[in-house]
């Protein structure tokens, strides 16, 4: 993107699980989407018109097309079709019409980290149970990612737990968090405790102690 007429200005990834929910929630065509691939990229560009930012995409993507291994690519001609797209990444509420009070999670993870990440928490997950096949997706550039759990909530408190310690594991030696743009409350009290880095959790404690 060096073009100084156009900029990114987001970056969301879909890992395939998700993808293919949101496909059947929105009513795409089967086909219509590339669902081979392990993960989906919707970029957005600000340029000074659609045919400057089409322009420039198309040339970015060329330059990496086998170099990233990307495997196919839909560019919008226009800012209809450019919503329509985003719709695949904005409507969530997909995830709870299938399934009700879905248990849902918000975690960051370095940017080189983010395949072995999904691929360790899928069979991680499965060992707890085999039918489980999260929903992922996230922003790229910091690596803040959302996943939510395809099955009815809320869980028994041990089985969220389990979850809790699948999804967070290593995140802090990697570089990551347990909790990244919503926080922790009250929710994420005792994953707090677990998870948290330690000297950060002093020294938060410190604070809370002089205010």
């Amino acid at each position: 993107m060096g073009s100084t007429s156009a900029r990114l200005s987001a970056a969301e990834i879909l890992w395939r699980n998700f993808a293919s929910l949101m496909q059947r929630g929105l009513g795409y065509a089967p086909g219509q989407l590339p669902l081979d691939a392990p993960c989906l990229l919707v970029l957005g560009l600000s340029a000074d018109s659609v045919e400057a930012a089409r322009g420039v995409l198309e040339d970015g993507l060329a330059a990496i097309w086998e170099e990233a291994g990307i495997i196919d690519g839909l560019v919008a001609s226009s800012e209809a079709q450019a919503a329509q797209m985003w719709r695949l990444r904005e409507e969530t509420v997909e995830i709870e019409r299938a399934h009700p009070m879905a248990p849902s999670f918000d975690v960051s993870v370095p940017g080189g980290a983010l395949d072995a990440y999904v691929a360790r928490i899928e069979a991680g997950l499965k060992r707890i149970d085999a039918a489980y096949a999260p929903y992922v997706y996230g922003h790229l550039a910091d690596g803040n990612l959302h996943i939510s759990i395809n099955c009815a909530g809320p869980l028994p408190h041990e089985r969220h737990t389990a979850i809790e310690d699948v999804l967070y594991e290593g995140l802090r030696e990697a570089g990551g968090s347990f909790s990244a743009e919503h926080g922790v409350g009250l929710e994420k009290r005792e994953a707090y405790e677990r998870h948290a880095d330690p000297v950060k959790r002093d020294l938060a404690n410190a604070i809370k102690g002089l205010i």
